[in-house]
């Protein structure tokens, strides 16, 4: 069964309007990846949402917590690893995110990390 592209979008938005304020080149990458995205090449999407997101775009870093959280059941082609999805969401945390915090901390308790806990949802 196809996912629906337009819930998909939804979430993509929902995690890329919670922070990114970038500019020129990041914006650049950031739109590439959103632009693969909605063709739904989930794959290229993920590859270019992690250089986006490390060179701080913040929105990158929410949605690429989503895609790796989610994986292939929701992103036909991505790579589910929830490990990188604590990754992801806690360097948007740590940005001021808060929605970031809660999946950071969420997805730390399903991992049963007590380090992960103590650094994601400790206030």
């Amino acid at each position: 069964m196809k996912p629906s592209t337009h819930g998909l979008r939804v979430l993509a938005i929902a995690g890329w309007c919670i922070g990114w304020h970038a500019a020129g080149a990041h914006a650049q990458g950031m739109q590439e990846a959103m632009d693969y995205y909605d063709r739904q090449q989930f794959a290229l999407a993920q590859q270019t949402l992690v250089a986006a997101a490390e060179t701080g775009v913040p929105g990158a870093r929410d949605v690429l917590g989503f895609m790796y959280a989610a994986g292939p059941g929701l992103f036909p082609g991505a790579q589910q690893d929830t490990r990188e999805a604590v990754r992801w969401f806690g360097l948007s945390a740590r940005d001021g995110s808060p929605v970031a915090r809660h999946m950071a901390c969420k997805l730390s308790h399903r991992l049963q990390d007590p380090r992960l806990q103590q650094q994601n949802c400790t206030p």
